[in-house]
């Protein structure tokens, strides 16, 4: 496509990784990249690299970085599969957020695989390897954990945790079905695959789902 022009950046041109992860764009303008080595920040010139660093921490909870979420104080909030973390952007520290076994008000595991921000209830939807959704609500400081169908191979990294225009989530990854979640029942309501014969999915696998303007589905998945 001659209207067509892509520029391409590498570690050579300073991003922390090559594997790209996750990308969202903050209300200053920086770009920002979950790679398999940790976080870049890009301002259209140069990149400004977060890391794990053992002793430290206010550092990154660790390096291979699965998803960015932006919620409406402005902070940048990031999974890793070793935890969650929201970075203050004024100090260039990291808050961890880790999984505790006897407490609620905590991710229920460390691995983290998506994340998505609801900005009209100011809550930070966090998907996590053991097959959970949880939502932390900012306003109270509320947790809470509901448990779904889990990814069977979890070494792929794609996974999608998406809200329509009713405020249902979708869930999914590889080799799960689509799930909706309802905020308001607090249930999962799950659409298992069919095959192309009966005009359903081939497979149970999500890789991303988005509504249109006009109301129509696109889904992908490997299948």
């Amino acid at each position: 496509d001659k209207y067509s022009h892509f520029i391409n950046y590498t570690k050579k041109d300073g991003i922390c990784n090559n594997e790209i992860n996750d990308i969202i764009q903050d209300h200053e303008g920086f770009m920002w990249f979950a790679t398999e080595e940790g976080v870049s920040r890009f301002d259209g010139y140069t990149f400004v690299n977060f890391y794990y660093e053992a002793n430290n921490r206010s550092s990154l909870p660790g390096n291979i970085v699965t998803s960015l979420a932006i919620d409406n104080a402005h902070n940048l909030w990031i999974g890793t599969t070793e935890g969650l973390c929201k970075l203050n952007q004024n100090s260039g520290q990291f808050e961890r957020y880790m999984a505790h076994t006897n407490s609620a008000k905590t991710p229920r595991t460390d691995n983290i695989r998506e994340l998505h921000f609801s900005s009209e209830n100011n809550t930070l939807w966090i998907e996590t390897l053991d097959g959970t959704l949880t939502s932390f609500n900012q306003n109270n400081n509320e947790w809470n954990h509901y448990i779904h169908e889990v990814s069977t191979q979890p070494f792929y990294r794609y996974h999608t945790l998406y809200e329509d225009n009713a405020g249902y989530l979708w869930v999914g990854g590889r080799n799960t079905p689509i799930m909706q979640f309802s905020p308001v029942n607090k249930s999962f309501y799950s659409i298992q695959a069919t095959g192309e014969e009966q005009g359903g999915k081939r497979d149970n696998d999500l890789a991303d789902i988005i509504q249109t303007r006009n109301n129509e589905w696109f889904v992908v998945g490997l299948d």
